[in-house]
């Protein structure tokens, strides 16, 4: 039955955080996957197109997934920078989906991962240390370099192709594809809050042109930097 009610959508936002923070717990026993299809959604029969508050329910309550999940990963083990990292992670990813079905999967993807980060941290499922926490730390403070995956390896003490293996498995994503989002993200900021120009904002962050810069921040986000510029601009006048 379809929702549309706005009071119980709000509830179901509510209900996802809470369902979250059980199935980690029970991943907890090593019954990883168990608690998945008893909360899992699905959208209207009639397709993706569902009506914009169903869309934005949706997106708030697999943000509420992400940050019940990493603190209830916490209280079962995980370093607390790991957790709130990822969640900080899916949550970016969440802004980018623009369907229901894609933004359902990622909600599953978040249980899943944190379920089986923590199942590993009970029973010490091999594991040679948490290389997205160290890339992500390391990414976020040299974001206005020029940053290669060699750099990354180089700094940590990894070989390249070890370290795009583990930061693939552990994330989902390449490390190079989360250089450039985040990059892009910081990349937002300014194009919403300062007048630079889109060739001081690529030179900024390392970009070896403009171009370069507008290709990757449509293939992140779907929209060219001036695209994005004009859209927030326009909200904050409304």
């Amino acid at each position: 039955m379809p929702l549309t009610d706005k009071a119980a959508l709000l509830h179901l936002a509510h209900a996802l955080g809470k369902a979250t923070g059980l199935g980690v717990r029970v991943a907890e026993q090593g019954r990883v996957t168990d608690y998945v299809s008893p909360f899992h959604l699905h959208p209207d029969p009639a397709g993706p197109e569902l009506p914009a508050l169903l869309n934005q329910t949706h997106r708030a309550g697999v943000s509420c997934t992400a940050a019940v999940a990493s603190r209830a990963a916490i209280g079962g083990g995980m370093d607390s920078r790991t957790a709130f990292l990822l969640s900080d992670l899916y949550i970016q990813r969440i802004e980018l989906l623009r369907d229901i079905p894609a933004v359902l999967k990622l909600r599953e993807e978040i249980m899943v991962d944190y379920a089986e980060r923590v199942r590993r941290l009970r029973y010490r499922v091999g594991d040679a240390g948490d290389v997205f926490s160290a890339c992500a730390k390391y990414v976020d403070e040299n974001l206005y370099a020029p940053l290669r995956v060699e750099d990354v390896a180089a700094a940590l003490g990894y070989s390249r192709s070890y370290l795009s293996t583990r930061f693939r498995q552990q994330t989902g994503m390449t490390l190079t594809r989360y250089i450039l989002q985040q990059k892009v993200f910081e990349a937002q900021r300014l194009l919403q809050f300062s007048g630079e120009s889109l060739r001081d904002i690529a030179n900024t962050f390392g970009f070896s042109s403009q171009s370069h810069f507008q290709n990757v921040f449509k293939s992140v986000t779907g929209e060219t930097p001036m695209a994005f510029r004009r859209r927030v601009g326009k909200s904050k006048h409304n």
